[in-house]
């Protein structure tokens, strides 16, 4: 999860533009010169660059292309729609009305002696006494739609004229 902070930046702006402008025209030469400074816009725009290079640091490759690969393979990829993943509880099956946010700060000590306090936002819900995470319940319910009772997956290996047979 990455948080870009974008809405306190767009409420902190607003402040300092009303505060900037209050009781005078914004045609104002010297009105408009103080509100160009602040550059609202470019910096939004830089977050959102920086957040996307950042995904792109994280993931290398291609998923369209990971999966051309493995369909060019004996392996069966299955797409799995995530519709509706987050809204049951995978061990009880009650419905999950809602998550709400729970927050963890933690310090953590960097290369050159110095501590940064992390902050970490998880999303959980309190079903049947039980306290579930949003990602961990959309996880197992995306891999419960494609099991069988028996535990096996339903979307089954290749059997082409070159692979092994069935032993089940």
């Amino acid at each position: 999860m990455v948080e870009t902070s974008l809405g306190r930046i767009a409420i902190a702006y607003s402040v300092r533009r009303e505060r900037i402008s209050r009781r005078r025209s914004t045609v104002g030469r010297d009105v408009r010169r103080k509100l160009k400074k602040h550059r609202e816009g470019d910096r939004k725009q830089d977050i959102l660059y920086k957040v996307a290079s950042l995904i792109e640091e994280i993931h290398l490759w291609s998923i369209a292309k990971l999966i051309k690969l493995l369909e060019d393979r004996p392996i069966h990829v299955v797409r799995v729609s995530e519709k509706g993943s987050l809204s049951a509880d995978p061990f009880s099956g009650k419905r999950i009305d809602g998550y709400s946010p729970l927050a963890i700060r933690t310090a953590v000590r960097g290369t050159n002696r110095r501590y940064k306090v992390v902050k970490i936002v998880l999303w959980i819900a309190h079903v049947d006494g039980r306290v579930v995470e949003r990602d961990v319940v959309g996880t197992i319910n995306i891999g419960l739609k494609y099991l069988s009772s028996g535990g096996r997956p339903v979307a089954l290996g290749s059997t082409g004229p070159m692979q092994l047979g069935r032993s089940w």
